[in-house]
């Protein structure tokens, strides 16, 4: 159903409808795990070591980052038609549904032919003539100036852009005991309109914005598990239709 290239830029594609998603890189490890390891238990310490590695995470982000990869895919926390999760072992990817491109290759380099007695080629460093060592420092400093340049005078535009740029309004609404702020446009009150709904009573606050490419959700909630306030930050691309925005909201901002 799905062809996964974790090299892509938008790494899944739909092979029926052509139809595109870009992962988070951590989502994007996640799932490159379970597409090796289809049809098999995946346990949440291999997961959150391929996606975290050598970090302490919070026990929710695999959670999430699976509810984002069903949301890819079309599925749900409910239905669990492609993603099923194994209570107290992990989680399981059934069979067939995504495949790698046979473009990609996880081999980082090609294994060279070795046969006894041979001898692998060696690089002498005196074999560099000095001229061709200063002409390469002297295009490195030249280069890494050039790049300095550019980059104080992005920080410079973006610093006065900051500075005499007006600040921008936020619309506040309240619907159903839910806070909703969106930015005081006609664009914010439509996609207000369309993503107020009923949605677990823990959810408190939900902050929408967007650009051209995505649309963003934060919402603040408070756990069920430490009963503490938390906060979810949430991207959309624009493939994504407003009731699985919707869904998501409802999935991970518990």
């Amino acid at each position: 159903m799905w062809t996964f290239n974790p090299t892509e830029r938008r790494q899944l594609v739909n092979n029926q409808t052509q139809e595109s998603r870009k992962l988070k890189s951590t989502d994007c490890q996640i799932l490159k795990l379970l597409v090796e390891n289809s049809g098999q238990v995946v346990s949440k310490d291999k997961l959150n070591h391929s996606a975290w590695p050598e970090r302490v995470v919070a026990p929710a982000n695999l959670p999430q980052a699976i509810a984002q990869l069903r949301l890819a895919l079309g599925d749900t926390g409910r239905e669990q038609q492609f993603i099923k999760t194994v209570p107290k072992q992990g989680y399981l990817l059934v069979e067939g549904v995504v495949t790698f491109a046979e473009t990609f290759s996880d081999n980082t380099q090609e294994l060279l032919p070795h046969t006894p007695g041979s001898v692998s080629p060696t690089v002498s460093a005196t074999n560099v003539p000095p001229a061709r060592t200063k002409l390469a420092t002297k295009l490195t400093i030249t280069s890494l100036s050039i790049l300095l340049v550019f980059a104080l005078s992005w920080l410079i535009r973006i610093l006065y852009i900051d500075a005499f740029t007006a600040r921008q309004i936020w619309q506040q609404r309240t619907y159903l005991g839910i806070t909703y702020f969106f930015p005081n446009t006609d664009i914010g009150t439509q996609e207000y309109e369309a993503i107020k709904d009923t949605y677990p009573e823990n959810v408190l606050m939900i902050y929408l914005s967007e650009n051209p490419e995505q649309h963003y959700v934060s919402c603040v909630y408070t756990s069920s598990t430490l009963r503490e306030r938390s906060t979810q930050n949430l991207s959309f691309s624009r493939d994504y239709s407003t009731s699985q925005r919707k869904e998501a909201i409802r999935e991970l901002c518990q």
